[in-house]
């Protein structure tokens, strides 16, 4: 598949609706843009993240206090893992 894309003021362009279509971009994704070693452009297509995405990513082995976590950054206190 091939398709073109003019530039217009500010450097706006569209992306084609049948490539749109067929890498299911939609208003919320992200172009990650990438020139490898031959020069060529790569182009990858991802969702944003929100915070549903990444909570529980991290994690420790013992319960956090948040509030005392708080307190210590407040008062510019290094923050450890006891």
């Amino acid at each position: 598949m091939k398709a073109t894309t003019e530039i217009h003021n500010k450097y706006h362009g569209m992306i084609p609706t049948e490539i749109r279509e067929k890498l299911n971009i939609d208003k919320d994704s992200i172009i990650e843009w990438e020139i490898n070693k031959d020069n060529e452009v790569v182009l990858n297509f991802r969702k944003r993240s929100d915070l549903l995405d990444i909570v529980g990513i991290g994690g420790t082995q013992k319960p956090t206090d948040s509030v005392k976590i708080t307190k210590k950054n407040e008062k510019g206190e290094n923050i450890d893992s006891n």
